[in-house]
């Protein structure tokens, strides 16, 4: 088993793209986990923040075993996700609504 790392606390940067497709992603995680197998940083565990939209986006790239890049203070790594091989569990999301009544 190889050595596990720590990552920083507070919030990270975490960014998808597929230029070919026009795809830009952009979450924030407070939890990321990976290790390195094979020598590539392979993504075990994350958690995910935002708009259900873009949670659901970011769950799909990663499900589908696309790289993620992960801002860790000034320092950028790339994470590669393990094809197919991955548990999406949601825990919440709320509906935003205004508060004010219609005229």
């Amino acid at each position: 088993m190889s050595k596990s790392r720590s990552l920083q606390s507070g919030l990270m940067a975490v960014t998808y793209s597929d230029f070919q497709k026009s795809i830009f992603l952009k979450n924030y995680a407070d939890t990321v986990v990976y290790d390195t197998v094979n020598g590539r940083n392979t993504l075990c565990a994350i958690r995910l923040g935002g708009y259900p939209e873009q949670v659901d986006g970011m769950a799909q790239a990663i499900y589908g075993g696309d790289d993620v890049s992960v801002e860790i203070g000034e320092n950028s790594i790339i994470l590669k996700p393990l094809l197919k091989s991955y548990r999406v569990i949601v825990c919440e999301c709320r509906k935003y609504e205004s508060k004010r009544k219609a005229v």
